[in-house]
Formats: C-alpha cells, sequence, structure tokens
C-alpha cells in the first residue's frame, strides 16, 4: 500500500543517515586560537601573540580556529582591560587576514574612539560604511543592516560628544531651583547619546531634543519632542563651555547659571585582580559624612550611566558621599579574570567598594 511503501522509504532514509554518520565521524572540534594568543598579549605584548598567531597559522592550519572572531575577541578583550597599543595592534592583524570584511574595520574604529582618537575613529567607520554599501563585506543582509545601524550611532557618538561636553553641569535658577544637564546614553552606546535635563528637588526629567547645537527643546514627557514645553538657551563662555542657559516654560522665563560641581575625585580600588575606576563626590566642609554606593543593574553601564550623575550631585547637596564606578569590563574599570560578569562577581565588586570607602 501506499502507506507500507512510505515506512519503507524512511527506514531506507534512516539507515542512509546511520552509515554516513557512521563511516565520517565527526573530527575534534579546533582550538580557539583566542585561548593560545590572548594569555601572550597579555603577558608578553601583541607583537610576541601575533608571531605565535602567524606561526600556527602556517604549520597548524587546521588544529585550530583562525577565524576572524577569534582575533575580534583578543582584541576586545585587550581594550577592555587598559591595553589600546596592543588592542590596535590585533584589532589590525583581523584587517590584513580578512580585508574583506567591514566588521573588522568597525571593530577597529570602536578601539580609536576608546582612546579619543576621533578622526581615525571616523576614517575607519566610513570605510566600513562604504564597504557595506558595496554589499561585499557581510555574510547576509541582516548582519549588513544590524552593522550599518551600529556604524551610524557611533558617527552620532563621535558628532554629538564634542558638543555635548561643553553643556553638562549643574545650574542654580534664579528662582533657585537646580538643573542637572548630562548625557543620556542607555546601555552604552546601543543608542545615540542625548542630552537630559533633571530638575532638583522635584526630580523632573526630560530628555532634550537639538535644534541647533545650543538649543534644545523637550515634551511633556521623558522622550517626547512635542508639544514644546521647554526650551533650552545655552550661552557659552570664554573657556567654550556653558555659562548659563535660558529656559522658557509657556510665559515663565527663568535664568540658571551654572555651578561648581561638587567635589570630586577620581579613584580606583581593586576587586580581585580587577581594576574599577570610579568617582568619589564629597560634601564641602570637613569631618565625616555619612555615604552611599550606586551599584549597576544588568547592561553595558560607567559611572555616567543616566541618573547616577544626577543623583550624586542631589546627595552631596544633601552631605552624603556617594560612590560610583564604572562597571567592570566597560569605561575605564577592566574585566579582570572573568570572560563574562556574573552576579556574584558585581557582587564582589560592590563589597571592594564598601571596603574602599572604609579605607578613607
Amino acid at each position: 500500500t501506499k502507506e507500507n511503501r512510505l515506512r519503507g522509504s524512511c527506514r531506507t532514509l534512516f539507515a542512509a543517515g546511520l552509515f554516513f554518520i557512521l563511516a565520517f565521524p565527526a573530527q575534534a572540534a579546533r582550538v580557539p586560537i583566542a585561548e593560545v594568543i590572548l594569555p601572550i598579549a597579555n603577558q608578553e605584548g601583541s607583537a610576541a601573540a601575533i608571531g605565535q598567531y602567524l606561526h600556527l597559522r602556517k604549520t597548524a592550519p587546521n588544529e585550530y580556529d583562525f577565524s576572524e572572531a577569534q582575533l575580534n575577541a583578543v582584541a576586545y578583550r585587550l581594550l577592555q582591560n587598559k591595553k589600546a597599543d596592543e588592542a590596535i595592534a590585533i584589532f589590525e592583524l583581523n584587517i590584513a587576514m580578512f580585508p574583506r570584511s567591514a566588521n573588522a574595520h568597525d571593530s577597529l574604529a570602536d578601539a580609536y574612539s576608546r582612546i579619543g582618537d576621533t578622526a581615525s575613529a571616523k576614517s575607519e567607520y566610513l570605510r566600513a560604511l562604504s564597504m557595506l554599501d558595496r554589499g561585499d563585506a557581510a555574510p547576509s543582509a541582516r548582519s549588513a543592516a544590524f552593522l550599518k545601524a551600529n556604524i551610524r550611532r557611533q558617527l552620532q557618538r563621535l558628532h554629538r560628544y564634542p558638543i555635548y561636553e561643553t553643556l553638562v553641569g549643574v545650574y542654580r535658577t534664579d528662582d533657585g531651583r537646580s538643573i542637572s544637564i548630562s548625557i543620556a546614553e542607555p546601555n552604552f552606546g546601543a543608542t545615540p547619546p542625548m542630552l537630559r535635563l533633571t530638575e532638583l528637588p522635584s526630580g523632573r526629567v526630560r530628555n532634550l531634543h537639538d535644534r541647533s547645537e545650543w538649543l534644545y527643546v523637550a515634551g511633556p514627557t521623558l522622550d517626547d519632542k512635542s508639544p514644546v514645553q521647554l526650551r533650552l538657551e545655552f550661552r557659552i563662555g570664554d573657556d567654550g563651555r556653558a555659562s548659563s542657559v535660558t529656559i522658557t516654560e509657556g510665559s515663565s522665563v527663568a535664568r540658571a547659571a551654572r555651578i561648581a560641581t561638587p567635589n570630586a575625585e577620581r579613584v580606583i580600588f581593586r576587586s580581585g585582580i580587577a581594576e574599577l575606576d570610579g568617582t568619589l563626590s564629597l560634601p564641602s566642609g570637613g569631618g565625616r559624612h555619612p555615604a552611599v554606593i550606586l551599584v549597576h543593574g544588568s547592561g553595558k553601564a560607567t559611572r555616567d550611566t543616566p541618573g547616577f550623575g544626577e543623583l550624586a550631585n542631589f546627595l552631596v547637596g544633601e552631605g552624603v558621599a556617594v560612590l560610583r564606578y564604572d562597571k567592570r569590563g566597560w569605561g575605564e574599570s577592566t574585566f579582570g579574570d572573568t570572560v563574562y560578569p556574573f552576579l556574584d562577581d558585581l557582587a564582589r565588586d560592590a563589597g571592594a567598594a564598601v571596603r574602599y570607602l572604609r579605607s578613607r
């Protein structure tokens, strides 16, 4: 019958598949080359790591995974451990090995951006974007679209940050309110940066949308652009930074002068072999003060995570010292010996922050 013939065909296919599996055993997984050259790069530098990579690629091409992703993993780990020169050398090796990869140029641009070489970063981002536009540099349309979107976000960061950094700070209005202007960049680059206004003591928060370099507007809720309810026009001082801002809300106009930021010092403390970089903000005056530590949640984050700076400014004004630090692996903090930080790692970091404050 038709049913019997179908069963017979299925048995034949199964037998053929089983024969194929038994006749051709799976090859042993190749060793990730990152496991070999990352320790060398950390201990002896990038030149030694590159030498070993090229030697093994020539003498044992089938024993190791020499993929682009392996080199990228090594370079990013070096970058996150504050070894920018070694990281850039590995990124450049990746470009030499995979010259048609837009992602390799994008990664090198990330490194240049991290060390503040804006011109080189822009050049590499634009080169990667050009490769993607030609359609010859990504394995799929989906990955190309993702990479293009990321590159455009990073170009926006490079364009906006020099402008935004001149405007951030705390301003005191003529009617006694404090206005904090900060850079908001949720998840450390997942979205383009923008300016955020926090009013104290009310706690009202608005994202600011640029109309020009010095003119910004805000709508009725956090991210609304319209209807416009707030209009901020900054005045730039002789030092190139904003000295004051005029805030128009309906028929009300307030002028806010920039005030000195709280007494803040850069601090570095260790959690195991991870080096955590942070800022300790102190109230004015001598004596002892209560203190708090701002601890991160999930995602990529730094001491300037939206809300951290504003909360620190507010608490310092109330006589409370505040310690905030870059999450391990981001900003200026290193990963230490963890590939990915888990809850236990982050808990140890918070404990290290407590011990550091007690030492003060």
